[in-house]
């Protein structure tokens, strides 16, 4: 689930790159601002951006039950995995090894949500740069409402959602760590 997960968000990623590409270069191969080709190709931007979100919705559809349940479950185990770390004296013994190496698959398995998922969020927020990248002031105003159409949109930035509760970004990623952290602290005071 996990590869799978990382694989459609990187193609949504290149989705949204290629998709700055085409807004950077609407005017492109244009001699007299053709206004008909360039009203298409801004048309063509906007369809490609919807397809773009909904593919984003349909991955976010398809694991955000998954990632809600991995997440929880995840924050549990490095709270309590790290809980049992500290406990151990022998730091070269086979079950230090494995719980340090089940420790650290836990957390990179939560980083790998929470990666993928900033870097569709950024490379998301970038379709406004790109707005204003083109030439903007040399299109008719008919083509600066289309794009202002794009622009309008892109102001909130597209996120994947665990059941709408959480993006999957860095920020959540920390949250979870500090957490986690947090019930270790309990439960080494308490054990103290």
């Amino acid at each position: 689930m996990d590869c799978i997960f990382a694989k459609h968000t990187a193609i949504a990623t290149s989705f949204f790159s290629i998709l700055c590409e085409k807004i950077k270069n609407l005017l492109d191969g244009i001699e007299r601002k053709d206004d008909k080709l360039v009203e298409n190709r801004i048309k063509h931007c906007i369809v490609y951006y919807t397809e773009i979100i909904r593919y984003v919705s349909l991955i976010e559809n398809t694991f955000s039950y998954g990632i809600l349940v991995q997440f929880t479950c995840s924050a549990i185990v490095i709270c309590l995995t790290g809980f049992q770390l500290t406990l151990m004296t022998n730091f070269l013994s086979a079950h230090f090894i494995l719980m340090a190496t089940y420790f650290w698959s836990m957390t990179n398995q939560l980083t790998l949500y929470c990666w993928n998922g900033h870097l569709l969020m950024e490379k998301s927020d970038q379709i406004t740069q790109a707005c204003y990248h083109v030439n903007w002031y040399e299109m008719r105003v008919n083509d600066q409402k289309l794009l202002i159409t794009i622009m309008e949109r892109a102001k909130q930035p597209v996120a994947v959602k665990a059941i709408g509760v959480f993006c999957l970004n860095l920020a959540t990623l920390m949250s979870i760590l500090r957490s986690s952290y947090s019930y270790f602290a309990v439960l080494h005071q308490i054990f103290s």
